[in-house]
């Protein structure tokens, strides 16, 4: 049986082509990880409060796999932030 290495999506800032959709993803996965590390917390403490696996946690902030709506809401509440900072970076 073949391993198959995941692939994770970054920007191609060389050609300009940036597909919206796919610069949200990569702003939230890099915004869930920088927000965590300034709240102080692990992975672990991270999935626990949002009642998911540490999978999970590793996977939204690699851009692999997006929350769900309502784990984006607790998640917003969880980092204290707001969510338009959470999915753009932007603070209101």
């Amino acid at each position: 049986m073949r391993k198959t290495t995941r692939k994770v999506w970054k920007p191609d800032l060389k050609c300009g082509k940036i597909h919206r959709r796919n610069e949200v993803y990569f702003l939230l996965s890099e915004n869930i990880k920088r927000h965590r590390k300034e709240a102080g917390l692990t992975n672990r403490q991270l999935a626990n409060e949002l009642g998911v696996t540490v999978s999970s946690v590793e996977k939204w902030q690699d851009g692999t796999r997006t929350p769900r709506p309502a784990k984006l809401l607790l998640l917003s509440e969880v980092l204290g932030v707001s969510l338009d900072e959470l999915m753009k970076g932007e603070k209101e």
